[in-house]
């Protein structure tokens, strides 16, 4: 613990993050780092000292520093806690705990993600979703999302592939039976339906973004989440999705 506690405080300084965040893609000497980052070359030097000490990084017969392949692992891992912190607030009253081990240690790829507080707003953002979609909708989630449906079947229409996995138990929304598209029409050509016993994650997503609920501490999902829309976050969210396609049991 003491090791951690040391490498933590290494880590606590902003300049000192800045100077890992350059060195992570180039070799730079003290007297540039000093003018792209606004700092004295005395704090400069002060803070190269401790890092190498540290072993974050390391001076190069020619007087560059670079970072150490044990500081470029450590920095693999700092989007993740970046991410953390940031939505601290979120993170107090719902978990990760319920994801794959594997998909926890890449949690740092959703770093870009925009968070949505408010579940009228993030259907909102479904809805867009699926209207910009070209090639796919896929759909994990605990509840049918029957204000979808016309966009879905529109989708559809213009030949977008649709996966949905949904759990086992999952009642018909009350929608009066004229209303209820006719995905039937689509079943083992654009649409496949899928159960998993259980569904405690909300991944809804289309070629270029996606949406993720996670749940709270109770296990509930109460539609507050994140957006993603850059290439790391959306890969996560295919990956989690394909995931449980996977497990999932097809339909009939």
């Amino acid at each position: 613990m003491e090791e951690l506690s040391k490498l933590l405080f290494e880590l606590s300084n902003e300049d000192r993050l800045r100077i890992l965040k350059i060195l992570v893609e180039h070799q730079e000497k003290m007297t540039a780092l000093s003018s792209t980052l606004n700092l004295t070359v005395q704090e400069t030097s002060r803070h190269l000292a401790r890092m190498a000490k540290a072993k974050l990084i390391e001076k190069g017969s020619d007087g560059a520093y670079s970072i150490t392949p044990y500081g470029s692992q450590l920095q693999e891992i700092l989007p993740s806690l970046s991410y953390l912190i940031r939505y601290q607030d979120y993170f107090m009253i719902h978990t990760l705990s319920k994801l794959p081990r594997k998909f926890i240690n890449r949690v740092g790829d959703l770093a870009k993600a925009e968070f949505t507080d408010n579940a009228i707003r993030l259907f909102q953002q479904v809805d867009s979703l699926i209207s910009r979609a070209n090639e796919y909708v896929w759909i994990l989630s605990d509840q049918a999302l029957s204000s979808t449906f016309p966009l879905l079947m529109e989708s559809m229409e213009r030949g977008v592939e649709f996966r949905v996995v949904l759990p086992a138990d999952i009642g018909i929304p009350e929608i009066p039976e004229e209303r209820l598209p006719d995905f039937g029409k689509f079943r083992g050509k654009l649409m496949e339906p899928r159960h998993l016993k259980t569904v405690d994650h909300v991944v809804i997503l289309s070629e270029t973004e996606a949406i993720l609920v996670l749940p709270d501490l109770d296990g509930h999902l109460d539609y507050t989440g994140f957006r993603l829309q850059d290439k790391d976050g959306h890969t996560w969210c295919r990956d989690l999705f394909i995931h449980f396609w996977e497990e999932a049991t097809p339909v009939g």
